[in-house]
């Protein structure tokens, strides 16, 4: 319910003048961690918008990764709400907090393991519907980048990349703005 509030309240305190984005995309990971590799595929759905001083972010996904021959389904849940310095139609720095929360199949039974964090982040953004609206952020070892390539008044495509030391990630799909 908590993450129903939070999602409610950031919608409608944004106002209808901001760039708003519902969008849907498909994700591919990979990572090796102490010598272990991972891969994962799935799907995210998730609305982004910004306004004046705001920005804020959140979305959930689907998925099945690889660990070393064992497949398991997870999924994942984030929500970011940031600060802009200076109004971000404009372009401006943003500091904020992410929370993340994400779930993995137990692959012995029993309960699932789950895992959640809030960090903070810093990052710049520009979101003023011409072109390309996007954001960059740097939070916990992880720079991630998303970017609304704008193909119509509506419509947008939407690219993402995250990396850091243990691996990265891409996500492609498609955008609503209004």
């Amino acid at each position: 319910m908590k993450k129903i509030s939070l999602l409610l309240i950031t919608i409608f305190s944004i106002n209808l003048s901001a760039q708003n984005y519902w969008w849907g995309t498909y994700n591919t990971a990979t990572a090796d961690v102490e010598g272990i590799s991972a891969d994962a595929t799935g799907f995210a759905f998730g609305y982004t918008a910004g306004a004046g001083n705001l920005f804020s972010s959140t979305g959930v996904g689907i998925g099945t990764m690889d660990i070393e021959g064992i497949e398991l389904d997870f999924t994942t849940y984030s929500f970011a709400l940031g600060y802009a310095f200076n109004d971000i139609s404009e372009g401006s720095l943003i500091l904020g907090f992410d929370y993340s929360q994400s779930e993995v199949q137990n692959p012995f039974g029993g309960a699932n393991i789950s895992d959640s964090a809030t960090e903070p982040f810093i990052g710049y953004g520009l979101m003023n519907g011409e072109d390309a609206d996007y954001v960059v952020s740097f939070q916990d070892g992880i720079l991630g980048a998303s970017v609304f390539y704008n193909t119509s008044e509506n419509l947008a495509f939407k690219f993402g990349l995250t990396t850091n030391e243990d691996g990265s990630g891409i996500q492609i799909g498609l955008a609503y703005r209004f």
